[in-house]
């Protein structure tokens, strides 16, 4: 049902305002002239933008939900008539999305329906349990009962799942982590080592150059094309013929260089005519 704005001075000629609802401005015009309001303006409440964007709208959380059951509950035990019960427990919502559904519902148990019928209009916020014990006991007459049991469920669900949550940190952090220094490696380490390689005048390792014909990657290219390829055979790898990954260098070795060469060498020598002599 609309909702139309009007202003305009009431029976003691004081300046009023305020909102009235009803199906049309014709009759939320004759219901103000009753009232004994002199109409100055009168026209259609617009609506909210997070009324076109949906996905945009709060949702009704567990707390606000065991709030209004429990609430319910009591006011029914105490022989509250249960669209009096609504309305106050609408009025005294906080949350924008649920007073929209508690009027939705009021609206609908005021037009006949039952309050399990009214409630299985929401699914997003009463489920198929919700709306199922609820017509429960409505059809056994305990119907508080009820309510004061659902209140009980909901609260220990809402604490088992933040200990899930509380639980799932921990996990959560370490993945990411590592997630983010993989990432790092690949973007950044490994260009360093391709570097030193060149420099050296080896060729890279064929982990590190994947494709074919030697064609440098970039590093995230060539962990995907890795994990394209998947892992070879183990008979394959020995019959490979793996590259000579041995550092060379173009520059000459100075006289404290070729004399650490030469020194090596002999000694290599004079262990193998000892291991010959043996």
């Amino acid at each position: 049902m609309p909702i139309f704005i009007w202003q305009g001075t009431d029976r003691k000629g004081a300046r009023a305002k305020g909102e009235i609802e009803s199906d049309n401005i014709v009759i939320a015009r004759e219901l103000l002239l009753r009232q004994g309001v002199t109409i100055r303006r009168l026209k259609p409440k617009p609506r909210d933008l997070l009324d076109y964007l949906p996905f945009l709208q709060g949702r009704v959380k567990e707390r606000d939900l065991v709030i209004f059951v429990r609430q319910l509950a009591t006011m029914i035990d105490a022989g509250v008539p249960i669209v009096q019960c609504l309305e106050v427990l609408r009025e005294q919502s906080e949350n924008k999305t649920f007073k929209v559904v508690l009027k939705d519902v009021t609206k609908e148990v005021e037009a006949g329906a039952t309050l399990h019928e009214s409630l299985e209009k929401h699914p997003k916020v009463f489920d198929n349990l919700f709306c199922n014990l609820t017509a429960a006991g409505e059809a056994g007459g305990i119907l508080d009962v009820i309510l004061n049991r659902l209140a009980n469920y909901i609260e220990k669900t809402a604490k088992l799942k933040k200990r899930i949550r509380g639980a799932m940190t921990y996990p959560g952090v370490v993945v990411s982590v590592a997630i983010s220094v993989v990432i790092v490696i690949l973007l950044y380490v490994i260009p360093v080592f391709a570097g030193l390689f060149k420099d050296a005048g080896a060729p890279l390792p064929p982990i590190v150059c994947p494709a074919c014909g030697g064609r440098r990657l970039s590093p995230l290219a060539r962990a995907v094309t890795l994990a394209g390829q998947g892992l070879p055979e183990p008979g394959a790898l020995l019959d490979a013929d793996l590259p000579d990954f041995r550092f060379r260098t173009e520059r000459p070795l100075d006289g404290k260089g070729a004399g650490k060469v030469d020194a090596a060498a002999d000694l290599s020598t004079v262990s193998l005519r000892r291991h010959e002599e043996r």
